[in-house]
């Protein structure tokens, strides 16, 4: 259904509901909302750019008012936001005001407190320690006879708001010196979308830009707030319901982005992948089969006698022998069709009404209305937020999502796609900078040990992109010397936060880089994080003003004077100081331009990083040492700027003139290429950085506005629409998968090792949860591991369900309360915005408060096994929360709330396991006790 057949198009609709408030907003924040007004840019004095709080890429415009002071408002050109700008975004220049300027520390082992240094003592200090650690390990590994690029005793954390150019350069950097253990917070969250995706679709990102939502005549949200964490999204949202569209939420708690006319199929927490389960099990039933675009875009029509993930049955015999067994019907009981419609056929309407929680009419009147956009005319998105990937196996509920939009024909309509809104800026690139472990820029999976030339498998998927980058990142003559030069990984190896941190634990990593983060805040169980990094030799902290991360020693169990862990804090510029690109939600890449000039004694972020690699390279060559080669070789800039990192990342190659030239879009590496990032050829075009138009006009009616700013890969804003409609490119999608083509126009996969170890995607109980788990016939997630089997809090963990339950009855979840980023952050400095000044409190129902015989506002006690202190809250009574009821029990369901640092930290609520496929961790549903205070 399209808005032009009604005489008004949809950027004209969206211009009127410009000046709509979104979410609250500071009243002393004067003139904030003025670029809701319909005005044109004036470029003198003002500053365009990019909102670097959240996924979304609203456009915001920074501007000094009439006593001289930075003021920022939105940009009423940007399509996505048109000129409206969130809390999170009108702070952007109160958060720069607030930050004093902070001098690099250095705390020294045995030491109470810091000194003060100057910016180039502490980068070289952090040099000199690399290299030192270095040096070390490579000589142990040369005296053991392996030659390989690989360090084991260093390891990175990174946030999810570098720039792009910032975390391209650390992954360039790090990983010449042979770093593998590093991996970015995102993981937890967005990260499941992305490996998700990338799982089923060959995708490692969402599908549509969030524009597209407003074009959708069903929009399922599971797990998300838009109304606090993506305000943006409640516009579009609000255009489907004037379309007379559908607009469902998944959730635990009502939350103000729910209105009259709407379906909420309230869940108990964690159940959201049973949920999904029954959507297909509906669709494969009662929908109907696209039994066409199965054959030409799936593997549904391969047979396989196997339960090993990605291997099909090929001919023996015969003119055939070799190639791929097929059943053009679907119906040979050896297919993947058949075994998916076998594996979802559990998963009974009635039977996931009763585990889930979800009133039985509602869903079933969901999945009519999703079955239905299986036809031409209609189309379905789902946006899918924290509660759903915040779980151990949240990717797997990502897949899910993946599997039903290709059943019904979604992924190539207008307003048929899988958006993922993200509390991090730059959650996207970040991931795609190779900073998603065990990744290289572009899902360039690392090589392999002992493999005699880099990764064999994905040589034969993307012949000449593992060459390109070693060609982009090392000065060699000979490419294969180059690759060589990579870091390898080992088989099966997982790494993730959790594993990094593990090895911290076991004293295997004794130097840990943590870059615009603050773990000791937002990681599971705050205490164990901070007794984990004392084991280290060196923590590196660098952010943009001191967090409880770098203060950890503060806290240290037997005293600061005893604790030997030397610890350096490098400042950087605060978000709105920010230059370089950040790709949102939609992969759009936006530039980021700075509202004014850093300070003369403040150093950018892109600055520390290249400074750093100066000095290590320089010790290289003077000092010398052993496994240096890729150090000496590294090609690096003396001082970086953030276009000429843009130009490497897109890649150059010489033209027949001998003149140098950024690449073009495309699949084939001319000779002698080299490539930062596969999928970012194109946002060169010339000299001119396309992350940086600004043509707000949408010249197909698409709603894709694919010219402000640059979609990778390739400039495409709609990859399905386009694979689905080129006969001789349909493969390309599973050329983004990392897995060779196994057969010509493959793109989607549904039979793919999941992050459970299973064929399809499966629901799985939480670690702590009030039932068994039923759909698998008891058997618990074979994923999960535990991040201390020493620790006394797992001898208890390892009791029965029923010992659970008597001493923790209560099912927990999370929430926000205020647009605010997940742990606060920078932002706690910015005392109006509303999550501040609540604290932290627990939501729970009527029942409940009068079991505890308790009122809102009096004080509650939160027992869990993994601290040992009770954790305080504020008791909020509402009757947003409905409890849960199975087999005649009753239990209460509660939600908590509140990011700002109190002792003990709300992350010490959550349980600390993970999964050790993909780093998923469990954040979203944990059993409890709670007690009035």
């Amino acid at each position: 259904m399209c808005l032009k057949n009604k005489g008004i198009s949809r950027r004209s609709f969206l211009k009127i509901g410009g000046g709509l408030l979104l979410t609250t907003l500071s009243s002393g924040e004067a003139g904030a909302f003025r670029g809701a007004k319909n005005r044109s840019v004036i470029y003198g004095g003002e500053t365009p750019s990019r909102c670097p709080l959240c996924s979304m890429g609203c456009g915001v415009i920074y501007f000094r008012d009439s006593d001289g002071r930075w003021k920022v408002e939105g940009d009423p050109d940007c399509p996505v936001a048109m000129g409206s700008l969130c809390a999170r975004g009108i702070s952007l220049t109160a958060v720069t005001d607030s930050v004093k300027s902070v001098g690099s520390l250095h705390r020294y082992p045995g030491e109470s407190s810091w000194r003060e240094v100057s910016w180039e003592d502490a980068v070289y200090a952090v040099g000199r320690r690399i290299k030192d650690a270095r040096d070390h390990e490579m000589s142990g590994r040369t005296t053991a006879g392996m030659s390989s690029n690989r360090l084991d005793n260093m390891g990175m954390i990174c946030g999810g708001s570098l720039t792009n150019e910032e975390a391209y350069l650390l992954s360039k950097l790090f990983r010449s010196m042979g770093m593998v253990k590093m991996d970015t917070t995102v993981r937890v969250s967005y990260g499941m979308a992305v490996q998700g995706l990338s799982g089923v679709l060959g995708l490692p990102a969402p599908t549509h830009p969030p524009t597209q939502v407003a074009e959708s005549d069903l929009v399922i949200v599971a797990g998300c707030n838009p109304g606090q964490t993506a305000p943006v999204l409640s516009r579009f949202l609000d255009e489907v319901r004037r379309r007379s569209g559908t607009v469902v939420f998944i959730d635990p708690r009502w939350t103000e982005s729910i209105k009259p006319g709407d379906i909420w199929l309230q869940t108990r927490p964690g159940c959201d992948a049973a949920v999904f389960g029954g959507f297909i099990s509906w669709i494969l039933e009662h929908g109907e089969r696209r039994t066409e675009e199965l054959l030409k875009h799936t593997d549904a029509s391969f047979s396989t006698l196997t339960e090993i993930m990605g291997q099909y049955q090929r001919y023996t015999r015969g003119k055939s022998r070799g190639k791929l067994k097929m059943d053009p019907g679907l119906s040979e009981p050896y297919t993947i069709y058949q075994r998916l419609i076998k594996h979802y056929s559990r998963y009974d309407l009635r039977k996931i009404a009763g585990i889930s929680g979800v009133d039985l009419d509602l869903f079933r009147r969901v999945c009519k209305e999703l079955a239905r956009t299986g036809r031409q005319e209609f189309s379905a998105s789902f946006v899918l937020g924290a509660g759903v990937l915040c779980r151990p196996s949240g990717s797997d509920t990502v897949r899910m999502a993946a599997i039903i939009q290709t059943l019904l024909g979604n992924l190539k309509k207008r307003g048929g796609g899988i958006i993922v809104p993200s509390g991090s800026g730059n959650a996207q690139g970040v991931c795609d900078m190779g900073l998603l472990a065990p990744y290289l820029p572009g899902y360039l999976p690392l090589p392999l040990e002992g493999a005699k030339s880099g990764n064999t498998e994905f040589e034969r998927e993307d012949p000449g992109a593992l060459e390109a980058l070693a060609r982009a990142w090392f000065d060699t003559k000979k490419p294969s010397e180059a690759v060589g030069f990579l870091p390898v990984v080992k088989k099966d190896e997982g790494i993730s936060i959790s594993t990094i941190l593990r090895d911290v634990a076991s004293e295997k990593i004794k130097v840990l880089i943590v870059v615009g983060s603050d773990l000791v805040n937002s990681f599971p169980g705050g205490k164990t994080v901070r007794e984990t990094l004392e084991k280290l030799d060196l923590l590196v902290v660098i952010d943009t003003v001191p967090n409880e991360t770098s203060r950890f020693w503060k806290e240290a169990a037997g005293g600061a004077f005893a604790l030997k862990t030397e610890v350096i804090f490098i400042p950087i510029e605060p978000p709105a100081l920010r230059s370089g690109s950040m790709t949102d939600a939609g992969r759009r890449v936006r530039r980021l331009c700075p509202a004014h000039a850093l300070p003369e004694t403040a150093h950018p972020l892109l600055h520390t990083i290249t400074r750093l690699g100066v000095i290590v390279k320089k010790m290289a060559h003077s000092e010398g040492g052993p496994g240096l080669s890729p150090v000496k070789s590294l090609r690096w800039p003396i001082w970086a700027d953030t276009e000429a990192v843009a130009r490497e990342i897109n890649g150059v190659v010489n033209d027949d003139a001998e003149k140098t030239v950024p690449l073009t879009p495309g699949r084939d590496w001319p000779r002698g290429a080299s490539c930062g990032n596969r999928f970012y050829r194109g946002q060169m075009a010339g000299e001119t950085w396309l992350a940086g138009r600004r043509d707000s006009s949408d010249p197909y009616g698409r709603g894709l506005f694919e010219r402000w700013g640059w979609f990778w890969p390739w400039g495409m804003p709609d990859p399905f629409s386009w694979v689905f409609g080129h006969e001789k490119d349909r493969s390309i999608l599973l050329r983004w998968s990392g897995s060779p083509p196994v057969a010509p126009g493959l793109s989607v996969r549904f039979w793919r090792t999941t992050a459970t170890g299973t064929p399809f995607p499966e629901h799985y109980e939480p670690f702590h949860s009030p039932l068994p788990d039923y759909l698998t016939g008891g058997r618990s997630d074979p994923s999960i591991e535990k991040m201390d089997e020493s620790s006394g809090p797992w001898d208890y963990l390892s009791r029965r369900p029923e010992d659970v339950l008597a001493k923790f009855p209560v099912i927990m979840t999370a929430h926000r309360t205020g647009n605010t980023m997940g742990s606060g952050g920078i932002l706690g400095r910015v005392g109006w915005l509303t999550e501040l000044g609540t604290g932290r409190m627990l939501e729970m129902g009527p029942a409940l408060a009068a079991e505890l015989d308790v009122v809102s506002g009096d004080r509650v006690n939160i027992k869990t096994p993994f601290v040992k202190e009770p954790v305080r809250a504020l008791a909020l009574v509402t009757f947003r929360l409905g409890d849960f009821e199975y087999n005649g029990k009753h239990y209460h369901v509660t939600s908590v709330t509140g990011y700002r640092p109190e002792r003990p930290g709300t992350n010490e609520l959550f349980s600390p396991v993970f999964n050790g496929k993909d780093g998923g961790m469990q954040l979203k549903a944990f059993m409890v006790k709670v007690e009035k205070g």
